[in-house]
């Protein structure tokens, strides 16, 4: 049987954006809501439309709906051609053998992601500490990203980045900024 190659944008590394806390192990996955793929630290957040990062069907977003995978199961999917997805997980060939890589079942709350998302009027600010790392990981998690801009909304709110090179993208990501003390 032949296999189509499909899946994930192998460019858009979101595994990056998540964490390695013990004492937050939800953060350590990435989330699928609403059509939108979801990774966060706490420190660095990336909200990428399903669409716009996969070439899966809509049926088959839909069954990735409200499910969950470990950011090491993610790094994974990125090397396998996926086949398709239900809604126990996603169907891969290796070597023409078929495999299901399942879903996470997460114990916890999953973080709230688009509620933390500034919005309103972008305000002009003197400073900002910003971690260039969290630069670098945003940049490698937001597709076909040739640099990123970023809309501030406050010293102490996070920065919105967007990736310039999708200016009509739904793809966001956001930074907390680090508290500058001189």
């Amino acid at each position: 049987m032949k296999t189509v190659n499909r899946g994930f944008d192998k460019d858009v590394k979101m595994h990056l954006c998540c964490g390695d806390d013990s004492l937050r192990p939800v953060m350590s996955y990435i989330s699928f809501k609403n059509g939108f793929a979801y990774a966060t630290d706490a420190w660095v957040m990336v909200k990428n439309a399903l669409n716009e990062i996969s070439d899966f069907t809509e049926d088959e977003i839909k069954a990735m709906d409200g499910k969950f995978v470990h950011k090491k199961t993610y790094a994974l999917l990125l090397k396998e051609n996926i086949f398709s997805v239900s809604e126990s997980g996603f169907e891969c060939y290796t070597d023409g053998e078929k495999k299901v890589i399942p879903f996470a079942v997460l114990e916890g709350r999953f973080p709230i992601c688009d509620s933390v998302l500034p919005s309103g009027e972008q305000v002009p600010i003197d400073r900002i500490g910003i971690d260039p790392t969290y630069l670098e990981i945003l940049n490698k998690s937001l597709p076909g990203t040739i640099g990123v801009s970023l809309n501030f909304f406050g010293e102490l709110n996070g920065v919105l980045v967007r990736p310039l090179s999708r200016e009509t993208s739904k793809c966001v990501g956001i930074i907390m900024p680090k508290v500058i003390n001189y």
